[in-house]
């Protein structure tokens, strides 16, 4: 089985399945490789059964193809796209996101941007809430164009957010954004990160299970 050893200072190593179907493996720097085989080996049948999910997820998902009528989500509500005429501009209005019939070829690329606007003034906002709710200083805040990968945060204090984030509901944009502020001060994975985590967002586990099932949705 193919994978990719991403080390680190972190105690454990774990499995992680990409949404590209890449299996990545994080362990901790002094692990040898022959332990980190052996550690691929004994949760092989899991490896298989994860990736069989995301081969199905691939297979069951429709290309954006934005076309009037085209559903996309934002906040996790559907709005389906309208076009109109004499327009200049994408805008979401009424359960619809409207577009000037003439930049329909634009399409993909005003998406793009309007989520990308959209995403900067609601990430900046939750984080310095839930920052002045845990008492932390995030310095900045970045948005990228991850595709796998929908937070993450550096020694420095700055937290890093895919755009494509805020297709998914609020409660699951928080979930995000309380994990990567609570790596300000938990730089692992450990029982008292996720202890510190759940005393913000008591249900941070069915949050962390929608976008685990659900990520495929962010993708266009």
């Amino acid at each position: 089985m193919d994978f990719e050893v991403i080390r680190s200072r972190r105690k454990t190593i774990a499995v992680e399945i990409a949404e590209s179907g890449r299996v990545l493996v994080r362990a901790p720097l002094r692990l040898s490789l022959g332990e980190v085989n052996a550690f691929v080996s004994q949760h092989e049948a899991w490896i298989a059964r994860k990736l069989d999910g995301v081969r199905a997820i691939h297979a069951e998902r429709t290309p954006r193809c934005f076309r009037e009528g085209e559903t996309f989500l934002f906040l996790g509500e559907p709005y389906r796209l309208r076009f109109v005429a004499g327009a200049d501009y994408l805008r979401k209005d009424n359960g619809e996101f409207l577009l000037g019939r003439e930049l329909s070829a634009r399409a993909a690329e005003l998406f793009r941007t309007w989520y990308r606007a959209r995403a900067r003034e609601i990430l900046e906002d939750r984080v310095a809430h839930f920052a002045r709710t845990m008492g932390l200083i995030c310095r900045s805040v970045r948005i990228t164009d991850a595709r796998e990968r929908w937070g993450s945060c550096n020694a420095k204090g700055t937290l890093n957010f895919a755009w494509r984030l805020v297709i998914a509901p609020p409660s699951v944009i928080d979930y995000v954004i309380v994990h990567e502020l609570t790596h300000l001060v938990e730089m692992n994975h450990s029982r008292r990160f996720w202890e510190r985590l759940g005393s913000i967002l008591p249900d941070y586990a069915e949050r962390r299970k929608w976008l685990r099932k659900s990520e495929h949705l962010l993708i266009f």
